[in-house]
Formats: structure tokens, sequence, C-alpha cells
């Protein structure tokens, strides 16, 4: 048994609080809900990933895809350094994008 709040956040699991605030369900909860209950909602029909959690999510995603790409175009400026051939301009823009997001997603640092 799962109990929500008003909310739809899961308060418990297997562990019924007698509490006319909380919603009892009686679903089944995927690997990925049991594993991170917090990060899920209650919609009336299924849990979903909370909003903050999507966002979080995409910005991870973000970082990821931004770190993969400047890992994979290094060369570009290996090779620049090493025999002085150009690297294209797109290259440079993508890198720069890249990067700007990566620092704009940094924690911050007091």
């Amino acid at each position: 048994m799962i109990q929500v709040d008003t909310q739809g956040r899961i308060v418990t699991i297997n562990a019924p609080q007698a509490s006319t605030q909380l919603i009892s369900l009686e679903v089944q909860l995927t690997q990925d809900v049991a594993i991170n209950p917090e990060l899920y909602r209650w919609t009336g029909e299924a849990f979903v990933l909370s909003l903050e959690a999507q966002r979080n999510k995409e910005q991870s995603e973000r970082r990821t895809k931004a770190k993969h790409y400047l890992d994979a175009t290094d060369f570009y400026l290996v090779r620049k350094v090493e025999t002085g051939a150009d690297v294209p301009q797109e290259v440079l823009s993508k890198r720069e994008t890249a990067r700007s997001l990566l620092v704009t997603l940094l924690p911050d640092f007091e």
C-alpha cells in the first residue's frame, strides 16, 4: 500500500498511517519510483516525475551533451596546436555554446 498527500507526494510505502490527510493507493511501484519516491508525484492515474526533477534531468542531459561535444572536438584544438590546421568556425561556435552552458549550470561557489 502506498499513501500520498494531497499534493501527490509519496508519504509511506507499505507502512500505512492512520491519517485522513493521506490518500491510500493499491498500486505497484515501478523500480524508478521505488528507488527515488521523492522525485515522483501521483497524478490520480500514475506516478510522474515532478517538474523540478524533470528540469534537473533535462539540465543534466544538456550538461552531458555539452561535455561530450567538447570531448569529441578536442582533437581539432590539438591539431591546431600541433600542425597549425584551422578549426572550422562551426566547431568553434558550438564549443563556445557548450562551454557557456556548462558555466551557467555550475553550482555557485562561495
